[in-house]
């Protein structure tokens, strides 16, 4: 017989997001299901939420690029550019989930989930910098106001945007029928996967990092302010971003989400055993065998993730690899 217990998240179960709570459907890899009137009007909230920010994105940067323009010779500095470019991916990655009818989320997420960690760490600088002697400017109080408005506003609309955008997405199963025993099986995801999430969220976190170097060493005047600050980012990386939305930026790229020994979303708790396993020495090498220490100590794995309405063709492995998925598979008999 079937056993459905819970709601959130449980193998064989929809999640209540889609509007009616849990209902009493098998999760296969292919799940052809629309989605309703609740979820679209959550969708549409997020659509009208970012194409506000991304408007005032668009006139702030604008104004910084121009200025810079007229106000100096030297060369735009490159993290100016690189913001452009991000800037860009968003309305991209915007006008694709508003024309597909919101069906197409992953540049948009990728954008949010970037901007969600790059603005948090602007914040926290801006904190550091409030309380040194040589930013006097910042001690006024109209600046105070303008920067906690705008760059607090995008982290709070960035944040609920992409829960709302990451919460409509389930993890991946296959049913196996067996007389009246049913098994939903999830596959964990192959090395190659999980290289792509290391090297990805590493290189968030040392570009975060890099470019606030020369502020952390004013406050932080050690040789090994820099170790510091990056041991600080990463965990405050992993465990927020996990903790929260389920996910880190390579997972996304991935179409992947961290889930428990039943397949379900995990637990802060989890997330936390796990962001603290990651500094084990040589963790990133336990992947070599068949479950890393940072998945197995804390009980959790990497697995795909969808929304209910998607087909094969919106996978990473189809797009970019045309692989299948890892073969090792996790069965859970219920």
């Amino acid at each position: 017989m079937d056993h459905f217990s819970g709601c959130a998240y449980s193998p064989g179960l929809l999640y209540g997001a889609f509007g009616k709570g849990c209902a009493k459907e098998k999760l296969s890899p292919m799940i052809t299901q629309k989605p309703d009137d609740q979820l679209i009007r959550n969708f549409r909230i997020v659509a009208i939420v970012i194409g506000i920010c991304l408007a005032y994105s668009i006139y702030s940067w604008t104004v910084a690029v121009y200025k810079l323009l007229l106000n100096t010779s030297k060369d735009i500095p490159f993290v100016v550019w690189l913001s452009v470019a991000v800037m860009i991916v968003g309305i991209v990655g915007y006008v694709q989930f508003v024309a597909s009818r919101f069906v197409r989320s992953k540049l948009l997420r990728l954008f949010l989930f970037y901007s969600c960690f790059t603005n948090l760490a602007a914040m926290i600088a801006y904190c550091f910098m409030y309380f040194s002697s040589r930013y006097s400017f910042m001690q006024e109080l109209s600046w105070i106001i303008r920067v906690s408005a705008s760059v607090g506003g995008l982290i709070i609309a960035d944040f609920l945007s992409l829960a709302l955008l990451q919460k409509a997405r389930i993890p991946k199963f296959s049913v196996e029928q067996s007389g009246e025993e049913k098994a939903y099986t999830f596959h964990p995801l192959s090395n190659g996967h999980r290289l792509i999430h290391h090297i990805l969220d590493l290189a968030i976190v040392i570009f975060v990092v890099g470019s606030y170097a020369p502020m952390l060493q004013e406050f932080l005047p050690t040789n090994g302010s820099l170790v510091i600050a990056g041991l600080c980012a990463t965990f405050v990386y992993y465990f927020l971003m996990e903790a929260i939305f389920k996910v880190t930026f390579g997972k996304i790229v991935t179409d992947s989400v961290v889930v428990n020994e039943k397949g379900e979303k995990a637990t802060t708790a989890r997330v936390l055993v796990r962001t603290i396993c990651r500094f084990i020495p040589f963790d990133v090498f336990s992947f070599v065998g068949e479950e890393g220490w940072h998945d197995s100590l804390s009980g959790t794995s990497v697995i795909n993730d969808q929304y209910a309405w998607e087909d094969e063709d919106d996978t990473f492995d189809t797009y970019f690899t045309g692989e299948p998925e890892s073969e090792t598979a996790s069965t859970i008999n219920l």
